[in-house]
């Protein structure tokens, strides 16, 4: 994909979410709160179970472009195509 901008608040509104790729992109800024809300308690069976998005950092010249809050994403992944799925578990 080629999405550019910042992570749509709207994507909260998609109750039946169970997994979203937001990497690879050329999205910016913070996940919205809306869309963490998804990943509720029991995620696995009833919500957003997967949650990857380019939050790892592999160089300090390269920051990364997502900011993912304490337990919303599950996977942080960088600019060489690495996801780490422990980082994004802070």
């Amino acid at each position: 994909n080629n999405f550019y901008g910042t992570v749509p608040t709207e994507m909260g509104l998609l109750s039946n979410l169970r997994s979203v790729w937001l990497h690879y992109n050329n999205l910016t800024g913070t996940i919205p709160m809306d869309l963490c809300v998804l990943r509720g308690d029991d995620n696995i069976r009833n919500g957003l179970y997967r949650l990857d998005a380019d939050c790892g950092q592999p160089d300090p010249e390269f920051p990364p472009l997502i900011d993912c809050m304490s337990q919303c994403c599950t996977g942080c992944c960088d600019i060489t195509g690495f996801c780490d799925r422990d980082a994004a578990n802070f």
